[in-house]
């Protein structure tokens, strides 16, 4: 068990630590998966974006919560895209 979300692995049995990842290796993480994606110019916001913005289209409440926002209004002004066609952002 560890407090970190993104954790380092020992070099030969590929074993959980308990010390975290550096933030250039999760930076280095990102970048390699979203090549393997197809996303060249990803960045790690994005990904926050993309998962508050799914949140929120389920229960505003719980993306506030997962967000760390202390106001519903910003996860609203941020995250809510009701004015967006249906399928504008498919294959992004």
């Amino acid at each position: 068990m560890s407090p970190f979300l993104f954790t380092s692995f020992t070099t030969r049995a590929s074993i959980p630590t308990a010390l975290p990842i550096s933030t250039t290796g999760v930076w280095k993480l990102v970048q390699r998966y979203a090549r393997v994606c197809g996303l060249e110019h990803s960045k790690t916001h994005d990904m926050r974006r993309f998962v508050g913005t799914q949140l929120a289209a389920k229960d505003i409440r719980k993306a506030q919560r997962a967000l760390g926002h202390k106001s519903i209004e910003t996860t609203a002004r941020h995250y809510v895209l009701d004015e967006l066609e249906i399928g504008l952002t498919d294959h992004l």
